[in-house]
């Protein structure tokens, strides 16, 4: 299960400016970034999907102002490493494509706390080559 979890993250303050996250996740061949206070307390995440559907209802002068906290998803769930199988399925069950996991649960999530990701992407992949299709 471990082996699902892509330790390459991005972690910007909610003050970035969306034109300049894009640049940081196309140079990083991401295609999401964690949102993060002054005191590295993740506070969302933001896709390309998300760039996509909510940056383009802001009026083209805006758009190069607009910062990550105007569009991110705020409510940020999240598995531990104890929790993983748990919040594999709950990825699967409520729709997620993205899933942040932590090493402690009892803690804040936090830029220290964070391990990686789990994304819906990743567990097709791995499916995949398990199964010998590719």
């Amino acid at each position: 299960m471990k082996g699902l979890i892509n330790t390459a993250v991005l972690v910007l303050s909610k003050k970035t400016l969306v034109a300049d996250a894009v640049k940081q996740m196309i140079y990083q061949n991401l295609n999401n970034c964690f949102v993060a206070e002054e005191n590295q307390k993740i506070v969302g995440i933001v896709t390309i999907t998300d760039v996509i559907r909510r940056a383009f209802n802001f009026p083209k002068e805006k758009l190069k102002t607009l910062k990550l906290e105007k569009i991110m998803t705020s409510e940020v769930k999240y598995a531990s490493l104890e929790s993983l199988e748990q919040g594999v399925r709950e990825l699967n069950e409520k729709r997620y494509s993205h899933y942040p996991v932590c090493r402690n649960e009892s803690r804040p999530m936090t830029s220290d706390n964070l391990v990686g990701i789990i994304t819906t992407a990743d567990i097709a992949k791995k499916h995949i080559r398990n199964c010998k299709l590719v």
